[in-house]
C-alpha cells in the first residue's frame, strides 16, 4: 500500500509549481531587458562634466570682477572669503574679488547638487541631465536669473543657499526612505550650512523638507 502512495514530487500540486516556475522563468528570459546605453557609468560623468564645463563657460566673464556689496547673515560666505583672501594675498586678491570666488564656486556647484537630487527622485539619469540641461540655459528664470542675482544684484547669499538646499533635501529623502547614519549626516550638515549661508535659504529649505517628508509618508516609503 505505501508504494501507492505517490511520492511529494509527484503529486499534481509540485508539477503544477515545478511548471509554473519554469514558465516564469521563460518569460524573464524573454523579458529581460538590457540597460540603455546612455545609463551606464562613463557617460554618465562625461555628461555631468559637459554640465559643468557648460556652466563654467557662463560664468567666465565674472572672473576676475568684484563682488557686488551686500550683508550676510550667515559666516559661511565671508569665513570662505577670508580664506581664499589669506592664501590669494601675494597675487593681490582682495576681498571683494574673493567673495566673487566663492559665489562663482556655488554657482558651479548648483548643478551637480541638483543632478543628484532629481536622480533620487526619479531614479533615472537621463531626466537628471535633462533637468539640469534646462536649468543651465542662460535665460531667466534659469541660470540668467542666478547669474544676475549672483554677480550683478546683491543676491548672493541666497543664491548660494540654494546651491545647498539640493544637497540636504537628497540626503533627507534618503535617510527618510533608508535611513543611515551616512544620509543623517548629508542632510543635517548641508541643512546646517544653508542656515549659516543665508536665512532666507534656511526657510525655503524648511518649505522643500516639510513637503518631501510629508510626501514620502504618504507613499508609504518612510
Amino acid at each position: 500500500m505505501d508504494e501507492s502512495i505517490p511520492k511529494e514530487s509527484e503529486t499534481i500540486a509540485a508539477r503544477r509549481s515545478a511548471r509554473l516556475a519554469g514558465k516564469i522563468r521563460e518569460a524573464q528570459g524573454i523579458l529581460k531587458i538590457n540597460p540603455a546605453w546612455w545609463s551606464n557609468g562613463p557617460l554618465e560623468i562625461l555628461g555631468v562634466i559637459f554640465i559643468f564645463i557648460l556652466n563654467l563657460y557662463l560664468v567666465y566673464p565674472f572672473f576676475g570682477t568684484e563682488a557686488p556689496q551686500t550683508k550676510y547673515s550667515g559666516p559661511v560666505i565671508p569665513f570662505l572669503s577670508k580664506i581664499i583672501e589669506y592664501i590669494g594675498s601675494p597675487w593681490g586678491i582682495t576681498l571683494s574679488f574673493a567673495i566673487q570666488i566663492v559665489n562663482i564656486l556655488f554657482f558651479l556647484l548648483f548643478p551637480l547638487s541638483f543632478y543628484l537630487f532629481i536622480k533620487r527622485i526619479t531614479g533615472r539619469k537621463i531626466s537628471a541631465f535633462c533637468g539640469v540641461l534646462l536649468i543651465s540655459l542662460p535665460l531667466r528664470p534659469f541660470s540668467g536669473l542666478r547669474m544676475e542675482g549672483a554677480f550683478i544684484a546683491n543676491e548672493g547669499p541666497h543664491i548660494a543657499s540654494l546651491s545647498i538646499i539640493p544637497l540636504a533635501v537628497y540626503g533627507l529623502l534618503s535617510f527618510i526612505k533608508y535611513g543611515g547614519m551616512k544620509n543623517l549626516i548629508i542632510a543635517s550638515l548641508s541643512g546646517c550650512l544653508t542656515a549659516l549661508t543665508s536665512a532666507f535659504g534656511f526657510f525655503a529649505l524648511s518649505l522643500f523638507a516639510a513637503i518631501s517628508a510629508f510626501s514620502e509618508m504618504l507613499l508609504g516609503n518612510g
